[in-house]
């Protein structure tokens, strides 16, 4: 009988590492990515042809046209990024914790430990088993994995909680058991 191996994913998540997921949440997928690029890149390209177009021709509507287009684009990014910072910073107390996550063959048992040290007040170490047949979606980008039990509900892997042979590993177990739900988007 083969005894089963199990990847282990251990270590803390920091503030950052929230940061960089509600950044990821916010625009996830290549598709989204490419399309807010190319979105992005034909407002400016239109903005840009509006006011040197209205500058040749002394049409100061023109101008102010590729302006405003301009403003809206920059005033679109300053909100995502404070919704970012607000989803991020709310003014909720931060739990040291260490998150491990043991991958098997059926799924996964992911635990919290709390560190009585840091932590305002006594809480409970939790434990859950998930098989992977519970993910609606999974997402490796460079640097994380998000495991989405929802569209909301997700657990965070940071690859730097794991050796680098066992997050190749891991890719490969995700792309077997979730087949089209693993998404990459590296």
């Amino acid at each position: 009988m083969k005894q089963q191996k199990y990847l282990l994913s251990k270590g803390k998540i920091v503030l950052s590492d929230y940061r960089e997921y509600a950044n990821f949440n916010l625009c996830r997928g290549k598709l989204s990515r490419v399309i807010r690029t190319a979105v992005t890149v034909w407002v400016v390209i239109i903005a840009a042809y509006l006011a040197v177009v209205g500058f040749a021709s002394q049409n100061s509507t023109l101008v102010l046209v590729g302006g405003l287009l301009l403003l809206c684009l920059g005033t679109f990014f300053a909100l995502l990024r404070k919704q970012v910072k607000t989803v991020c910073v709310k003014k909720q107390e931060y739990l040291y914790a260490t998150h491990q996550v043991q991958f098997g063959n059926n799924g996964l048992i992911y635990s919290v430990l709390f560190d009585p040290e840091h932590n305002g007040r006594k809480l409970e170490d939790t434990q859950d088993d998930f098989f992977y047949t519970d993910f609606f979606r999974v997402y490796e980008t460079g640097g994380f994995f998000y495991l989405y039990l929802d569209k909301k509900s997700t657990i965070i892997v940071p690859k730097r909680n794991m050796m680098p042979a066992d997050s190749l590993e891991l890719r490969k177990l995700l792309a077997e058991k979730l087949e089209k739900k693993f998404i990459r988007c590296i």
